[in-house]
């Protein structure tokens, strides 16, 4: 009896430190694509204010 409880015991643990991890990792994909997109915006912006008669800014939003 206590053998099958220690390795359910193990189970379980195991399961939650894989939960955790997937969590770990979609918190950190998810800063990923945040910051990709800010840098995306920010490039954008700056084509914009060195080209605004051809920046793809304009073009997307006419000008």
């Amino acid at each position: 009896m206590d053998a099958e409880l220690e390795e359910l015991f193990a189970d379980a643990k195991a399961a939650a430190v894989k939960a955790a991890r997937a969590q770990h990792a979609y918190e950190t994909a998810k800063v990923a694509v945040l910051l990709a997109g800010f840098f995306l915006t920010t490039l954008l912006f700056a084509e914009w204010l060195r080209y605004p008669e051809t920046a793809v800014l304009t073009m997307i939003f006419g000008g």
